[in-house]
């Protein structure tokens, strides 16, 4: 799946109201709107300026992760990525997303669609994937 990486992300210092009570999918209770606290932006996106960036996501070869065409990845240059987790890598300079694996004594980046096969070239690691913002 190809990305567009759209830049680096600075902390925002913002902040959201958490209420206490859970949403009804039924009636509403307005007896419910306690305010627990308040919690940040930044970390609920865990946004660790200046290892974050941000990717929009281009394409369908990673919808069984979750991830579909345009959605925004919040990506963590910093965190070391391990075979299970979803990364940002360039193969042959051309940036994608796709799951770390192992296969016998080899590291190789899959999609997470039916019928492809790892990649083949050089790969370097740019980042792990840490938070999705669907479109």
């Amino acid at each position: 799946m190809p990305v567009t990486i759209l830049g680096p992300v600075a902390g925002s210092g913002a902040s959201l109201r958490l209420y206490s009570s859970k949403v009804s999918a039924g009636f509403p209770s307005p007896a419910q709107d306690h305010l627990e606290r308040e919690i940040s932006l930044d970390e609920i996106l865990q946004i660790r300026a200046p290892h974050t960036y941000l990717v929009r996501a281009g394409g369908d070869s990673m919808i069984r992760a979750g991830i579909h065409d345009g959605d925004l990845m919040v990506v963590d240059r910093s965190r070391e990525a391990e075979p299970g987790d979803i990364v940002i890598a360039a193969v042959n300079g051309e940036p994608t997303v796709k799951r770390l694996a192992k296969d016998g004594s080899q590291v190789v980046l899959r999609a997470e669609i039916l019928g492809t096969r790892p990649g083949r070239g050089h790969a370097e690691i740019r980042g792990k994937f840490i938070h999705l913002v669907c479109k």
